[in-house]
């Protein structure tokens, strides 16, 4: 059982502070974003900028980019599996059809158990670009970021599955509706 004090460090969140850095200051002499530093050491990034392993390869001895990548990919694992039998049950959500005409199934699913959407992008490292552009019935199918987290939280392939169908169904809604809203639009402007 992978709990909090023995999941490993993010490879990222330690060399920085083994160069004496805040999040601040490698923003700063890396050229890069606090924010994305802050997303890195949450686990919110699939990929370690180039700016980042360019910067700590010129400062730490024997830098294994390859190695920093697994060893990163290794700590969001473990963060996702250390919220194993957490995730509530997608069959257990009332309405869910019904309520496809205003929501993305997944956004109702967070609702209808008060989770939080950032708390929850946070616990299962995805990233929350990712997490709004799927919600929003931009996308038909589920990301491939969001299937592994959820797979990796515990979450049971009908249950992906289910979520994947509503999600599709709810992507063809929001492009109908899409479409609706032209047709509206090219008439007031006709």
């Amino acid at each position: 059982m992978i709990t909090k004090s023995n999941l490993p460090s993010n490879p990222i969140e330690k060399i920085r502070k083994d160069l004496g850095f805040y999040q601040n200051g490698l923003s700063r002499a890396a050229d890069i974003s606090v924010s994305t530093i802050y997303q890195l050491e949450k686990g919110m990034l699939v990929n370690i900028p180039d700016r980042i392993h360019v910067f700590f390869s010129r400062r730490v001895e024997n830098y294994n980019i390859a190695q920093i990548e697994e060893e990163y990919n290794k700590w969001i694992r473990n963060k996702r599996k250390a919220q194993k039998n957490k995730v509530p049950s997608f069959y257990a959500i009332p309405n869910i059809v019904t309520e496809l005409n205003s929501k993305h199934p997944l956004s109702y699913y967070l609702e209808y158990h008060k989770i939080n959407t950032s708390k929850f992008c946070d616990l299962l490292c995805i990233p929350k670009n990712s997490f709004y552009k799927f919600t929003s019935g931009a996308q038909e199918t589920t990301p491939k970021i969001i299937i592994e987290a959820l797979e990796d939280a515990g979450v049971s392939f009908k249950e992906i599955s289910y979520l994947d169908i509503m999600s599709g169904q709810y992507y063809r809604y929001a492009q109908d509706m899409r479409i609706a809203k032209r047709k509206i639009n090219v008439r007031r402007v006709g």
